[in-house]
């Protein structure tokens, strides 16, 4: 286990050796291998060196703030807490790192007297200081163990432990409340009517992932799904079927002790909406949010951007703190197909072959990257056969308290 592992672009080797020389000068260990470049060569020594690390240095410059690898490394790094950021050359950092404090080394020749090196190696301190105080098997897992019930009455988001010790998928502990669920807009969404959720549950801040969902399937020993050439990591899964998205959950609960499963469809509308009752979180028009999204440099929303899915979060989380819900892919959930809400139930419970339901469909939510803005409505429904895989199609996790 390294103290340090910096992440950056092949093309500034010369620059990671001096950050790899003069941190090595002040006593600590670093992981930096020149033959596998971290973000160009991303296999499991890789993965496992960035994991085991406990702070990650990432270097920004005009190359890498254009890589896959290393803004997913640097995310990575963020979500666990062990993130330094240093910035070498004068360039608009990626969105999600733009707020963030970054030292700035533009320029710097190696000098361990530089005042921005001095900040970048007390910051460093900070990081392995914090991450030591932690137990040791929370090194690769940075979260706070309370009791399932004081989760989701008071921790706006947690992880649960998988049996090894690693962690579970982000979740954010939804509040109890009412909403009126379906609108005019198409036939399948009528007759409008409220629901009242009156049980705390919690959901998935994003879609699962392909790095969680790999994770399954590699010790499951089911084939990996196809990732249509766009990186898996941090990017939601695809070409996964409800048979497939239930089996995750089936093995995450085993993994957990705790009770996961798909959201039922009322469930993931109140979170779409998030106490909204205009046609999106944001409002009625869809084009200003994509808009602000293309101003801060984020090259994939439906129709508007290059056409695949795009990293996790990297779109503003709505009011109740959870991401994705309109964009990237279309979520299994747990409900059957109905053709309209007449019977629906009223207690945000899942619906099932009750009132003429048929289970040979299943009910997806969400608007995938190619879908345009009717859509991406929080109202919106789809349907399709439970078997089939398709590369708009992922899923999202809930969980009992």
């Amino acid at each position: 286990m390294s103290d340090i592992f910096i992440s950056y672009k092949r093309e500034e080797q010369a620059t990671a050796r001096l950050f790899a020389n003069a941190l090595a000068n002040h006593g600590w260990t670093i992981w930096w291998d020149p033959q596998l470049q971290a973000g160009e060569y991303f296999d499991d020594v890789i993965e496992q060196a960035l994991i085991e690390a406990r702070c990650v240095v990432v270097i920004w410059s005009e190359r890498s703030v254009k890589s896959r690898f290393v803004k997913d490394e640097a995310t990575y790094a963020l979500d666990e807490g062990k993130l330094v950021p240093a910035q070498i050359e004068d360039v608009r950092l990626p969105f999600r790192f733009a707020n963030l404090q970054t030292v700035q080394l533009f320029g710097w020749t190696g000098s361990e007297e530089d005042p921005e090196f001095k900040r970048l190696k007390r910051d460093i301190e900070k990081v392995l200081v914090e991450r030591r105080s932690k137990p040791a098997s929370a090194q690769v897992q940075a979260t706070t163990v309370v009791k399932a019930d004081d989760r989701l009455e008071d921790a706006a988001e947690f992880r649960d432990r998988l049996a090894d010790g690693s962690q579970g998928p982000l979740m954010v502990s939804v509040p109890t409340g009412q909403f009126v669920m379906g609108s005019g807009a198409a036939d399948e969404e009528k007759p409008v009517h409220e629901v009242t959720i009156g049980s705390a549950f919690a959901i998935g801040k994003y879609p699962v992932t392909f790095q969680e969902y790999d994770y399954f399937a590699s010790i499951t020993g089911r084939l990996l799904p196809e990732d249509n050439g766009w990186g898996r990591y941090q990017r939601p899964v695809i070409n996964v079927s409800w048979h497939d998205a239930v089996a995750y959950i089936d093995w995450l609960s085993k993994q957990t002790g705790k009770t996961y499963r798909l959201p039922s469809e009322a469930q993931w509308e109140y979170v779409a909406r998030a106490g909204t009752d205009s046609e999106y979180w944001w409002g009625d028009d869809f084009r200003a949010y994509a808009d602000n999204a293309k101003r801060a440099g984020i090259l994939s929303f439906p129709r508007l951007f290059p056409k695949q899915t795009t990293e996790v979060g990297r779109f503003s989380e709505n009011p109740f703190g959870v991401c994705d819900t309109a964009g990237n892919v279309f979520e299994w959930v747990n409900d059957c197909w109905h053709v309209n809400y007449t019977g629906a139930p009223e207690d945000g419970t899942s619906w099932l072959e009750s009132m003429d339901g048929n289970c040979a469909l299943r009910v997806l939510r969400g608007g995938a990257w190619n879908a345009d803005g009717q859509f991406q409505r929080s109202a919106a429904r789809h349907k399709y056969h439970p078997g089939l895989r398709y590369r708009h199609v992922g899923f999202r996790i809930a969980r009992e308290p």
